[in-house]
């Protein structure tokens, strides 16, 4: 007859089936969102052992050797390009770090810049245009929480190579919304 629907043998999921697999689906999708996060904490601390540990290092070190803080005028940092010290980190057998170094943000990607300079009593390596979130990301790795405004890391504002508002210009801003700020990390 037509209507009738002869229901024997035709197979079917079965709840217990369905629920397997949305279980299995949702372990994929946890793993992946656990291995995007890996990727990113892993490309933050690359920026930092490379980059701005790398620059905190070097500065420590030519002090070692020669007894004398790197481009500096009577114990304080002079404002300069970390382009610009280069050959005198070189003339101690120092590699020297890279003075640009491409950085990519969630948000912004672009050349951060190093400038050495001396302000509010202390000396900075001061890196301009740094991607915000990778700059909070940093100051936690660096002091172990992520306020602009406290320990070694610190907001310098946006579009800076010197130091003078470090720390000063309050806590970081919305990463979305900024897209790269300048970060002074204090040499002690």
């Amino acid at each position: 007859m037509l209507g009738d629907v002869d229901v024997k043998g035709k197979g079917g999921f079965t709840l217990i089936e369905l629920a397997i697999v949305l279980i299995i689906i949702g372990l994929i999708l946890g793993a992946v969102l656990k291995g995007r996060d890996l990727i990113e904490s892993a490309r933050i601390k690359k920026v930092y052992t490379k980059f701005v540990e790398a620059w905190d290092l070097v500065v420590l070190k030519y002090q070692d050797r020669t007894g004398k803080l790197l481009a500096s005028t009577n114990g304080e940092f002079d404002n300069v390009s970390a382009s610009t010290v280069v050959d005198n980190l070189t003339s101690v057998g120092l590699t020297p770090p890279p003075a640009k170094y491409f950085v990519r943000g969630k948000y912004y990607s672009g050349n951060v810049d190093v400038y050495l300079d001396y302000a509010n009593g202390h000396n900075y390596i001061v890196f301009s245009n740094m991607p915000t979130d990778v700059a909070i990301a940093l100051d936690t790795i660096i002091d172990g929480e992520d306020n602009g405004t406290s320990g070694d890391f610190l907001n310098c504002g946006t579009a800076t190579t010197n130091a003078s508002s470090c720390g000063k210009v309050g806590d970081w801003p919305n990463a979305q919304d900024n897209s790269s700020v300048s970060a002074g990390l204090i040499i002690r």
